[in-house]
């Protein structure tokens, strides 16, 4: 089920921001999925895959980038003034997973990305890689 919390566009500025952090460490994958769903606890996340690719040489039999664990919540800020205003906050752990030839799977995190949007706004105020 599709949630609302974010606009196609801040999930695409999302988008494009991981996938030139890729780009930085060499995976040129293409995101082929982006998107924001429900959890099973009612919360919203997002989800994204890569396009399977391949390294040289080939020594796994697939290899993905994706999502592992994410978080995304609208939070109510106040400003010295005492006017208040909405925030956007999203996490996301970038993962890369990878399948065995011999049917097995692993993966290891590649990076976390945190950032916000404040209210109404489709690019993305601030954020911080780890």
């Amino acid at each position: 089920m599709e949630t609302t919390i974010t606009t196609q566009e801040q999930r695409q500025a999302i988008q494009d921001l991981i996938q030139v952090e890729l780009l930085k460490r060499g995976y040129t994958a293409k995101i082929i999925s982006f998107k924001e769903v429900e959890t099973q606890r009612g919360g919203p996340r997002i989800e994204f895959y890569s396009e399977y690719f391949q390294t040289t040489p080939v020594i796994f039999e697939k290899i993905r980038v994706e999502s592992f664990s994410t978080s995304v919540k609208k939070k109510e800020e106040t400003r010295e003034d005492g006017s208040s205003y909405e925030v956007t906050r999203f996490w996301i752990c970038v993962h890369v997973s990878y399948n065995h030839f011999n049917g097995g799977s692993n993966g290891c995190k590649i990076f976390d990305l945190s950032g916000n949007f404040y209210e109404g706004e489709s690019r993305i105020n601030s954020y911080t890689i780890r």
